[in-house]
């Protein structure tokens, strides 16, 4: 699938919230009331019978987000909204799983980033700094990962 990609959708695939077709509201004004939505349901997603439960695809998951990616057509609050809606934590680079940045670091044994942030009570707090860090412990995903994941309902492969 990859993309594209709407934050009302994304939202709504991390949720129980129904993905519906323009039909259903064509149909729905011509009746005068909601129509049930299951008959209108797009197909391109996973049903939301199938997304009963909350989502976890990353409960499991301490992301880093470089304060500085560009993730358009989302914004970064938009961006981290949807990790955390899907069970993800917001970590600091010396302690995260997963990090993403705007491009993909291979082959080094360390990285240097420009920008480094803690979070305290699930607000991210930035500040100018520069870190090393031997990257072998963590996985540098594009913000993609986090789209592609949500929209598949499971942890995409890194290498996908």
């Amino acid at each position: 699938m990859n993309g594209p990609w709407t934050f009302k959708v994304l939202e709504s695939l991390s949720t129980d919230w129904w993905i519906v077709n323009e039909k259903w509201i064509e149909d729905s004004a011509e009746q005068g009331k909601f129509l049930p939505e299951e008959d209108y349901e797009v197909d391109r997603y996973l049903k939301k019978a199938k997304r009963l439960e909350p989502s976890t695809i990353f409960e499991d998951v301490k992301i880093f987000v470089h304060p500085e990616v560009k993730c358009e057509p989302l914004t970064l609050s938009q961006l981290i909204h949807l990790i955390k809606l899907n069970g993800g934590t917001l970590s600091e680079f010396k302690d995260c799983s997963h990090a993403i940045v705007n491009e993909k670091l291979e082959g080094e044994e360390k990285v240097t980033l420009d920008y480094a942030f803690e979070v305290q009570e699930s607000n991210l707090m930035f500040w100018k700094s520069t870190i090393n860090y031997d990257k072998k412990n963590v996985a540098f995903v594009e913000w993609k990962w986090i789209l592609n994941s949500i929209e598949k309902w499971r942890l995409e492969d890194i290498a996908e």
